[in-house]
């Protein structure tokens, strides 16, 4: 079996190649601008999004806070 049949997913985008996108990122659902509008906002921690049936039903962002525990507490 030759490489270009072992690959997975949609092949990466080349510059020049004037391929159809896999995705189309013009017209997103709202569910899906959710999903990216989470995914930039957050700064550490996790995003999770639940499907069923193809349709996207939740959205769960978990938000990392770091602590410097070096730092002592005033007094």
């Amino acid at each position: 079996m030759n490489a270009a049949r072992r690959r997975r997913g949609p092949a990466p985008a080349v510059p020049g190649d004037e391929a159809e996108p896999a995705v189309n990122i013009v017209n997103l659902s709202d569910s899906e601008f959710a999903v990216l509008t989470a995914l930039r906002e957050i700064g550490y921690g996790q995003v999770e999004v639940v499907v069923h049936a193809s349709q996207i039903v939740q959205i769960t962002r978990s938000q990392r806070v770091r602590v410097d525990e070096g730092r002592s507490r005033p007094l």
